[in-house]
């Protein structure tokens, strides 16, 4: 990784890192030693394991083993591997224990380090043991936090840490552009800080981000000892800050609607499912993926589907307000390859369920009905959906009634193509019936059915209406037919006395 690192920035890192050995001395003066005849010791790193990751700060262990045939009492010593076998360390034993040394990685001595025992009886010398390299390989890498989620238009900030509490502390940023591409590789600064006592991280905040918000971030330590040595930390682990469009979708089961299914999000080109913890899943965040999709409002909710598979990605820890237009603006703080313990949300918005059907038995397609108060009828709902495939809804049979007030006559949990049938005894009550999807803002259908009273019809009422109607109907027939005969008898009289009044016509009038 440090070669990704531009030359200016990291310039102190060529120098050399060395250890300043603490040591417990059992002497005020070295005692220069010669090698000897008798058996060597081994020595070997007991913390850290075989002497990997060394630490600044850290303290280091080593051990050394004696041979088996040593004889007892002996000074065993520890010092230098060099030409004049410097011993700094001794300590006269008189069991075969392994003889350990603890010393602290503070400074400026990285070496190699061996140790040899004498006979106090014969003061004969032993030889040598194996050498054991002690050099200070790093500080502890500082710990970089990027949030998971980034949306485009938002803001996010990305902190550096370090749980050292050593003095003369400094963290420095280092980015990059991506995608990595030929002459882009190595990681420019950005800043750094000095660290106070109380004070273990440095951060950087970036507002309204836009598509063009795609970085690669890493941080490193830097240490200066009392005696100006300066000391690196390995880089921390690179993050990505990527703003992202973050489109959703809503994946079903069957194909029909986009308005219902597995919740779905893309995030740098590859889409995952939403995953939540049941206890931390709200309405809220429905009502947003409903809103987005223009799909209407939240219907339903469901958890039933598991993620354990691996995947490329899951989205979790969602926390909307519900005001939001996008899901990307809601807080959204994990991003992890697996769903775990956590479930798949199905969501189910308005805009899915479909219209229903409302049909009278033995009626043709009717808006309107009206029967007897003695009649009885039989209504059946039905919806055709085949997205919902096998999945039952809940159906409605409701009555409106004349002052608007809804009742709920029936309901019931049915299938698409399935029917929900209700029978209404006598006497019906006037009304509009209609059958709903239980959360739908579908237009429902409906048929109005207007009931009047039925009264049992009088028999002597009617003999007698019957009685009157013939009286009737004979008064009249005869009135009409002595009206007749009455004016053929007038007619014949009045042209007899015409004719024989002639021949006594009055003097002085000629007939014509």
């Amino acid at each position: 990784m440090d070669q990704l690192f531009s030359s200016v920035s990291f310039t102190m890192a060529m120098l050399s890192v060395t250890v300043l050995t603490i040591l417990w001395l059992g002497q005020s003066a070295r005692v220069v030693w010669t090698q000897g005849r008798l058996p060597a010791p081994s020595l070997s790193f007991y913390r850290p394991r075989f002497g990997r990751n060394i630490q600044l700060f850290s303290d280091v262990e080593l051990i050394c083993t004696l041979p088996t045939n040593v004889r007892l009492p002996i000074t065993v010593f520890f010092g230098w591997d060099n030409q004049s076998l410097s011993a700094i360390h001794s300590l006269t034993i008189q069991n075969r224990d392994d003889v350990r040394f603890t010393t602290k990685a503070i400074a400026a001595n990285e070496g190699i380090y061996v140790c040899w025992y004498n006979a106090s009886n014969t003061g004969d010398v032993s030889r040598t043991s194996n050498p054991a390299n002690l050099t200070i390989s790093s500080l502890p890498g500082p710990i970089l936090v990027v949030p998971a989620f980034i949306p485009i238009g938002g803001n996010y900030t990305i902190s550096c840490q370090t749980t050292t509490r050593f003095p003369n502390r400094t963290l420095a940023l280092y980015y990059r552009q991506l995608p990595v591409t030929v002459g882009n590789e190595i990681f420019k600064f950005k800043g750094s800080a000095a660290l106070l006592d109380n004070h273990d991280s440095i951060t950087l905040s970036r507002w309204l981000v836009d598509s063009t918000e795609t970085f690669e971030f890493v941080c490193r330590l830097e240490i200066v000892d009392f005696n100006q040595h300066i000391y690196l930390s390995p880089p921390s682990s690179p993050h990505p800050a990527i703003a992202e469009e973050a489109p959703i979708r809503l994946v079903p089961q069957y194909q029909g609607s986009k308005c219902l299914g597995q919740l779905e999000v893309q995030v740098r080109g590859s889409w995952g499912p939403v995953c939540q913890q049941i206890e931390s899943w709200n309405p809220a965040m429905g009502s947003v993926v409903c809103r987005e999709l223009g799909c209407g409002t939240l219907s339903s909710v469901s958890t039933k589907q598991d993620y354990n598979h691996k995947v490329d990605f899951s989205i979790g820890s969602i926390l909307c307000r519900g005001s939001e237009g996008r899901l990307r603006e809601c807080q959204i703080d994990a991003v992890q390859p697996l769903c775990n313990s956590r479930k798949g949300l199905k969501i189910v918005c308005s805009d899915a369920l479909p219209t229903t059907k409302i049909s009278v038995t033995g009626y043709r397609e009717v808006s309107r009905v009206d029967i007897s108060d003695e009649h009885s009828l039989e209504l059946s709902c039905m919806f055709n959906a085949p997205w919902f495939g096998t999945e039952k809804l809940f159906m409605d049979l409701t009555r409106v009634s004349i002052d608007s007030y809804i009742n709920i006559i029936d309901n019931v949990q049915i299938a698409s193509g399935e029917k929900m049938r209700t029978m209404l005894h006598a006497p019906v009550l006037s009304g509009e019936y209609a059958c709903r999807i239980r959360g739908s803002e579908q237009t429902v259908s409906s048929v109005r059915i207007f009931v009047s009273k039925w009264y049992k019809p009088n028999v002597g009422l009617i003999i007698t209406a019957l009685l009157t109607a013939v009286s009737g109907a004979a008064i009249l027939v005869y009135m009409c037919v002595y009206r007749v005969q009455k004016g053929e008898t007038a007619n014949a009289v009045t042209s007899q006395g015409v004719s024989t009044a002639d021949p006594e016509a009055s003097p002085g009038m000629e007939s014509v």
